[in-house]
């Protein structure tokens, strides 16, 4: 469970940190990730999911105190897990919104041209449906990557072989994003130490 500002940010793609209704804030900072103090409610992706990675888009803090002062119960009937914003395709297309977007890690653009277009490299890391999924979300975004790659890989895997790394990306005036996609923090634990060169900017579990 992530505890710290830093833990909690770097996971931020992955799960939200807390409960917002849990929470004591700033009106500032509400203002700034509520993008002037409205909530966002639409049928698009969840409220609170928007709230968070907004939050931390505009580079807020958050902490949480070491002792349980709050329980939330669940339940099978929950908006949580019936609402059709809340389904999986939707919690993803949030996500890519904001790794995408004008000061998003994944954002990448030539100052001197007019239009829109990406100098970033996007590596996805998954296996199956997930993978596939997460590809052709990022290529389907109004600020899609310059490309992006298949690095089909479970944890335990060997690293595959001739993937383009980011040294290799750098001489080629790219910047590269790799983005893992794994759930389970067993799973996001060994593939964090396999993975070589690791950039807490530029490397992001979701």
């Amino acid at each position: 469970q992530q505890r710290t500002p830093k833990e909690m940010r770097a996971a931020r793609f992955v799960e939200i940190p807390s409960l917002h209704q849990a929470g004591v804030f700033r009106r500032p900072a509400v203002m700034m990730a509520t993008d002037g103090g409205t909530f966002r409610d639409d049928f698009h992706w969840p409220v609170d999911l928007h709230f968070w990675l907004n939050w931390f888009h505009h580079n807020l803090l958050c902490g949480k105190l070491n002792e349980d002062l709050y329980f939330w119960r669940q339940h099978p009937c929950q908006q949580t897990r019936t609402h059709g914003r809340l389904s999986i395709d939707n919690l993803r297309r949030c996500k890519i919104h904001f790794i995408l977007k004008p000061g998003g890690p994944a954002h990448g653009h030539e100052d001197n041209l007019e239009s829109f277009v990406s100098t970033t490299v996007v590596q996805v890391w998954s296996i199956g449906k997930t993978l596939k999924d997460w590809v052709q979300d990022l290529l389907d975004h109004e600020f899609a990557p310059y490309q992006v790659l298949e690095v089909e890989y479970k944890p335990g895997w060997p690293i595959p072989k001739n993937i383009l790394t980011r040294e290799k990306a750098r001489l080629q005036k790219h910047k590269l994003v790799r983005l893992i996609a794994f759930g389970a923090q067993k799973a996001r634990t060994r593939v964090r130490s396999a993975i070589p060169n690791w950039d807490d900017d530029h490397d992001i579990f979701v």
